[in-house]
């Protein structure tokens, strides 16, 4: 197995990881700010309406919507995540200094950077975020993206052909 292929595998294994508990987290934190979700759902749709006129839309509806799509969109999110970004991490593994341990949060660093630069950086890109939720969740994606890469490390790491974690 090469090193790309096998950083497919661990990652997409540690995407589904992370998608199971991003999942959980989203559904239960949206129940838990129901208010804060459905404020932020109109604010979507009065910018909307600006420009399109009205909409057959209330944002009631665009939270069960999400509610009902949170744990799935988080699953297959995380997946397609891990397979984009095991891919690096298995093509790059050998550069990353130190222990699978240490390489997996180096790796982690560098995708949750990237990630956060698009989610804040990127004009049209919006997130949900505000008060103690944003908080919460920036905490929280940051904590994910570096087990996301510590569990992609281990996986990577175990899935080397013996003789050549022997030789390294």
């Amino acid at each position: 197995m090469g090193k790309v292929t096998r950083g497919l595998k661990a990652g997409v294994l540690s995407g589904l990881i992370i998608g199971v508990i991003l999942g959980a987290v989203t559904y239960a934190t949206m129940v838990l700010w129901k208010e804060k979700y459905l404020a932020y759902f109109q604010q979507i749709i009065e910018h909307l309406q600006e420009t399109y006129g009205p909409l057959p839309i209330t944002a009631e509806a665009l939270y069960q919507y999400s509610l009902n799509m949170s744990f799935i969109s988080a699953i297959l999110g995380a997946v397609i995540f891990g397979l984009l970004f095991g891919a690096v991490f298995g093509w790059k593994y050998e550069k990353f200094p130190g222990s699978p341990i240490v390489k997996g949060l180096i790796m982690g660093l560098i995708v949750a950077v990237v990630s956060l630069v698009i989610a804040y950086g990127v004009p049209g890109v919006r997130t949900p975020f505000f008060g103690g939720v944003e908080t919460f969740k920036l905490a929280f994606s940051i904590v994910m993206y570096l087990v996301w890469g510590v569990l992609t490390s281990i996986f990577y790491w175990r899935w080397i052909p013996k003789e050549a974690a022997g030789a390294g």
